[in-house]
C-alpha cells in the first residue's frame, strides 16, 4: 500500500510540475488574454456535454500553440479524465502529455511526462476492456483497442524499453487509477461506436463515400457514416457485471504481457 501511495504521489507531482511550468510561461506571454483561454474551456465543455465527438476531437487534436490555452486545456483534460471522462478524453490527454515529454526529453523516468502518457495508454486499454463490456456491439471496443495500438505504438514501444521495476510500477498505477475512477464513469458513448452495428446502420440509413486507399490496396475503399440518430446500445448490469469482474481479475497479467 505504501509503495502504491508513493507511486500515485509521483504521478501527481509529475503533472503538477507541468502545470507550474506552463503557469510561468503564461506570465511571460502578454499577448494572450484570459478571455481566449476561457473561450477554449467553454468550447470544450459544450462539445463534451453535447457528445459532439467530431468537433471535440478537432479541438483537441493538436495542443494549442499559446501557453494560456495549453495550460487551460491540460487542466481541463486532467479534471475530466480524473472524473471518469472516458476513452476519448483519455486518448487526447495521453497524446498531449506525450508531446510535452518529447519536447522536454527528461532522462529521469520519475520526472518524465512520457511516463504519465504511458500510464494513460494502459488506462485506455483498461477502459476498452472493462467499460467496453457494457457495449452490445463487442466489435466497437475491440476496434478502439486496435486504434490505440496502431496509432500510439510509439508509446507502447517506450514502455517496452523500460526496466522491469518501472513496468510493474506503471501497471500498478494504471490498475489503481481504473479502480479510482470506476465509481464516476458512465456508459461510454464513444467507446461503443465505430463497430459493425454502426456500419450496418450506416449502410442502411447513413452515408457512404468512396475514399482513396492510403495503404495501396487494390479495389475501392468506402467510408461509411452512421445515421445522425444512431445511438449505441448498452447491456444491463446483470449481463456485463460478471464479465467486468473477470476482466479486472486478469488485467494485471494482460498489461504486463503487453509491455514485455
Amino acid at each position: 500500500m505504501k509503495t502504491q501511495l508513493r507511486s500515485w504521489l509521483t504521478f501527481s507531482l509529475i503533472v503538477t510540475s507541468l502545470f507550474f511550468s506552463f503557469n510561468r510561461a503564461v506570465a511571460q506571454n502578454a499577448l494572450v488574454t484570459g478571455d481566449a483561454a476561457r473561450s477554449f474551456d467553454s468550447e470544450l465543455d459544450s462539445f463534451f456535454k453535447a457528445k459532439d465527438w467530431g468537433h471535440l476531437t478537432a479541438a483537441l487534436e493538436h495542443p494549442p500553440s499559446d501557453a494560456t490555452s495549453l495550460s487551460k486545456g491540460l487542466v481541463w483534460l486532467k479534471s475530466r479524465v480524473d472524473g471518469g471522462g472516458g476513452f476519448l478524453l483519455t486518448l487526447h490527454y495521453m497524446r498531449w502529455l506525450w508531446m510535452i515529454g518529447i519536447s522536454k526529453q527528461i532522462s529521469d523516468p520519475a520526472a518524465d511526462p512520457r511516463m504519465s502518457a504511458a500510464l494513460l495508454w494502459l488506462y485506455a486499454f483498461e477502459l476498452a476492456a472493462i467499460d467496453g463490456a457494457k457495449c452490445e456491439d463487442k466489435t466497437a471496443p475491440s476496434h478502439r483497442v486496435d486504434q490505440l495500438i496502431e496509432k500510439n505504438g510509439v508509446i507502447l514501444a517506450f514502455m517496452k524499453s523500460q526496466s522491469t521495476e518501472w513496468k510493474e510500477k506503471i501497471v500498478a498505477l494504471a490498475l489503481g487509477y481504473e479502480t479510482r475512477t470506476a465509481p464516476a464513469r458512465q456508459d461510454d458513448d464513444l467507446l461503443c461506436r465505430g463497430g459493425l452495428h454502426e456500419i450496418r446502420a450506416g449502410l442502411a440509413r447513413g452515408t457512404q463515400q468512396e475514399v482513396s486507399d492510403k495503404q495501396g490496396y487494390p479495389g475501392k475503399s468506402v467510408e461509411v457514416t452512421g445515421p445522425p440518430d444512431y445511438t449505441p446500445r448498452f447491456l444491463p448490469g446483470e449481463v456485463y457485471g460478471s464479465a467486468q469482474v473477470e476482466t479486472r481479475r486478469t488485467m494485471r497479467e494482460k498489461l504486463l504481457k503487453l509491455i514485455q
